[in-house]
């Protein structure tokens, strides 16, 4: 079994992140630290992400540790769809961490992300919500308008995929928020007029949908601008708004999808049932309605009239590479990402108040760390 999906104990300690991967600082005193510290080695692949993350805050051997352990995550939810001998050619000794280095070098280059239940697979990993659909669950990349060619490429030719189908407009606006989830749909019988921006303005330009052997299925989303978030802000429930980047785990409602493991509907998206009954079946309930006076008296993370940008100070980041090439900082900083950002607000559509429009657009920040 390649070592680089294996947990923290199973793995020799000179195969661990710092004093021996580019980009991590040498600590004699990290490797000293850990070697007394045997138990911890044993339980942290039983922690929870917010325990993680706080783990990770510790001190400079915990934070590599802590960031080994979500890579690890990471390659282990990624390696179904990513990874295969059959289409993999080298000769490294770690042939699934070059091919999923790769796919985040594509990722990156494209600024693309990967979310739905996939993100979310990760996010459960140590809880309660963990179970047998996070081996059943389909790989969804979203990519900012114009560039999933770029992506699809790459599956087809380096991964061996084929191209199943392809949704565009409104056809592919229900897809991804769950109108078609689970069926087949011809795109021959779509509207013929319903191609370009998205009918609903919810976000999709294309959906194109690749499987391959074993049943394996990535769908390719198109965005209709440049920011392959938007999609994602737009979600029915506030346990799917979550990513990743080629760097980082992004969870936009924290406490209720990592804490308190509930969601909220979006007020503005009326999924069909069998969409919710597929979340209910994996354990998931909505808790109470948005708890919301006409102005909150204190800041709520989950209400919706909250104006939101992905990655402000309401979401957890969790970086399991480092940014830009800079060594991990002893304390948690957060930096400004080089994805274009997402600004929304679900708000409450049976609302008159002008403050209660819903809304979500493209923020693309000037400022870069690539």
């Amino acid at each position: 079994m390649d070592p680089f999906i294996l947990s923290a104990a199973e793995r020799p300690r000179q195969q661990l992140r710092f004093g021996v991967s580019p980009g991590a600082p040498h600590s004699t005193a990290a490797r000293m630290f850990l070697s007394s510290n045997d138990t911890l080695l044993l339980v942290i692949e039983h922690l929870d992400i917010p325990s993680l993350q706080k783990l990770s805050q510790v001190c400079v051997a915990w934070t590599c540790l802590a960031r080994d352990e979500l890579r690890r995550r990471v390659y282990l939810e990624l390696k179904r769809h990513i990874f295969t001998t059959a289409t993999t050619h080298t000769v490294s000794s770690y042939p699934l961490k070059d091919a999923i280095e790769g796919f985040l070098v594509l990722l990156r280059t494209t600024r693309s992300v990967v979310s739905g239940s996939t993100a979310l697979a990760i996010c459960m990993q140590g809880t309660s919500r963990a179970g047998d659909w996070m081996d059943e669950r389909d790989l969804d990349v979203f990519t900012p308008v114009g560039l999933a060619p770029n992506v699809i490429l790459y599956f087809v030719e380096t991964l061996g995929y084929v191209v199943a189908r392809r949704l565009m407009g409104r056809a592919a606006d229900d897809d991804v928020f769950g109108i078609n989830d689970g069926d087949d749909v011809d795109s021959d019988e779509e509207d013929d007029n319903a191609f370009g921006t998205a009918a609903r303005g919810l976000g999709v330009m294309s959906v194109t949908r690749l499987i391959r052997d074993g049943g394996l299925r990535v769908d390719v989303v198109e965005a209709d601008s440049d920011c392959a978030i938007l999609p994602v802000a737009r979600f029915p429930f506030t346990a799917l708004v979550n990513y990743i980047t080629s760097t980082s785990l992004v969870v936009c409602y924290p406490r209720l999808t990592l804490t308190d493991l509930r969601m909220h509907y979006n007020p503005g998206i009326s999924p069909p049932n069998r969409f919710k009954d597929k979340y209910r079946a994996r354990g998931w309930v909505s808790s109470q309605e948005f708890q919301h006076t006409h102005q909150c008296i204190e800041r709520k993370h989950y209400c919706p009239r909250n104006n939101r940008i992905s990655e402000d100070d309401c979401c957890l980041v969790f970086d399991f590479e480092p940014r830009g090439g800079w060594y991990y900082p002893l304390e948690h900083v957060r930096t400004v990402s080089y994805y274009p950002q997402a600004s929304w607000r679900w708000g409450d559509w049976s609302s008159t108040g002008v403050h209660d429009e819903p809304y979500a657009v493209s923020r693309y920040s000037a400022l870069t760390t690539h």
